[in-house]
């Protein structure tokens, strides 16, 4: 259980030098508010059956509250009252999910499998957003989204012969999604039959060296927030006025599907003595009914003008392909020689792309074409002390996510070290830093309508974070 409290305020300035409107406003001071609980509990039993056979349930219980409100006001030039917005939004979650699993011995290498799994979530949103006076959400009353799953599978554990091992089996999931209002009903049911297969092959039965394969059929469903009705507006432009496509508001969409996805993977991994591993993984993905945001310019009920609204939709289909390579690994496994420092290495590229908007860079939102990791530990053995450090990279890319939608992101680089000093067996100070390289984040959305193509570029500053810590053990 956990609880937490908020408050704070901030002070903006808006300079407009371009454009045929005047900017809604010259300074802003805002004052917001918030508090959140969070619960949760999680269960799970095992029990052993006659003749090997085996039991397991589990459950997981959670909900959470939060409310946040924020009150601005806005002076245009002049240093005259321009607008007072007061808005407020209360938000209530509740999850809850239960699965189980039978399995048994068959003979003959066999062991059959079958389970089932239970999920609800439910969230309620109510919204206010009061600009001089009208609240313009106060038609929408208590929305409500709600998302159940259930799965049933059953499967075969075949070991084939020492060196091969395989399960291949068939599993049904459904999901229901709802969101009701004052002003919307909205039901979905999706269901989908798919085949389950896994094989694992042994090069040597004396080694744990191996290649596994597997294919699978696998949904994603809308977060309850993509389904919900009540729109979220951008505070640069009050709902009176029209917005611009860089400001636009928020809004989900009750009629959204999962996204469902066939995928195949294929890994070979090769064991050192020591413990140390490294990987090869190539997998491909199939997506249909891909959710992605994209903005248009509405007639709302939320506003006497026209707005430009951003709300996810499902676009199509969509592929990703990649390729993972990752290493743990101690140095002096590889040339006895070498000096006993525990390596990681991992690097991941990735292509994809979305049917139905032009390339070249219709990919993935999010997706970055590759990223890189590499990090050490050293343990002296002259001195009670350790070492180490680990460097993350990710580069800048470039996203059409909509015809007329571009998103950019800038690389990012996050390099984290530390230094621990074993003074005693039970005592032991660790110095460390994190975001050494403390690079500021940058990103840019552009959107062409037509005559209008803006672009909006975001700055977000990161700092270096020091700490030392000494810990003692009784």
């Amino acid at each position: 259980i956990n609880a937490s409290r908020g408050h704070s305020r901030s002070d903006s300035q808006l300079d407009q030098d371009v454009g045929q409107r005047p900017a809604p406003y010259a300074t802003s001071q805002t004052e917001n508010r918030y508090n959140s609980q969070h619960a949760r509990m999680i269960g799970n039993w095992r029990v052993r059956l006659t003749d090997g056979a085996r039991v397991e349930l589990r459950f997981n219980v959670g909900g959470f509250t939060n409310s946040s409100h924020s009150d601005a006001t806005q002076l245009d030039a002049f240093g005259r009252l321009a607008h007072r917005i007061n808005a407020a939004t209360d938000v209530r979650d509740v999850s809850a999910s239960q699965s189980g699993k039978y399995t048994k011995p068959m003979g003959s290498g066999h062991q059959f499998g079958a389970g089932w799994e239970l999920e609800s979530n439910r969230r309620t949103e109510t919204a206010m957003n009061v600009l001089d006076g009208f609240d313009s959400l106060a038609r929408y009353g208590d929305i409500e989204a709600r998302a159940d799953r259930l799965a049933l599978y059953a499967q075969d554990e075949w070991d084939v012969s020492p060196l091969w091992s395989m399960y291949g089996g068939v599993r049904w999931e459904t999901i229901r999604t709802t969101s009701t209002s004052d002003l919307t009903d909205v039901h979905n049911r999706s269901g989908v039959v798919s085949p389950l297969f896994h094989s694992v092959w042994k090069f040597d039965p004396e080694s744990k060296d191996q290649l596994r394969l597997a294919i699978s059929r696998t949904y994603k469903t809308p977060a309850l927030n993509q389904l919900s009705a009540i729109p979220r507006l951008n505070p640069t432009y009050p709902a009176n006025e029209i917005n611009t496509p860089t400001n636009a508001d928020s809004v989900g969409n009750p009629s959204l599907k999962p996204e469902l996805a066939w995928g195949a993977d294929v890994t070979i991994e090769h064991y050192f003595e020591a413990g140390g591993v490294v990987s090869a993984n190539v997998f491909h993905r199939r997506i249909d009914d891909l959710i992605r945001n994209v903005t248009t310019l509405d007639i709302v009920p939320w506003a006497p003008v026209l707005r430009w609204v951003s709300r996810p939709i499902n676009i199509g289909r969509a592929k990703s392909t990649g390729v993972e390579l990752e290493a743990k690994v101690r140095l002096d496994e590889i040339v006895t020689t070498w000096p006993k420092v525990n390596v990681r290495v991992n690097y991941s590229r990735y292509w994809s792309s979305v049917d139905g908007i032009p390339g070249p860079d219709n990919r993935l939102a999010q997706q970055p074409p590759w990223t890189a990791n590499i990090g050490g530990d050293y343990r002296m053995t002259s001195l009670p002390l350790s070492f180490g450090g680990n460097v993350n990279l990710t580069p800048g890319y470039l996203v059409t996510e909509a015809i007329g939608q571009e998103y950019q992101q800038g690389r990012k680089r996050v390099a984290d070290a530390y230094v621990l000093w074993r003074i005693t067996p039970a005592t032991q100070l660790r110095v460390s830093g994190a975001n050494l390289y403390a690079d500021n984040y940058r990103s840019a959305n552009r959107e062409i309508f037509g005559p209008i193509d803006q672009r909006a570029d975001s700055t977000q500053r990161t700092f270096r974070f020091y700490s030392a810590r000494l810990e003692h053990k009784f």
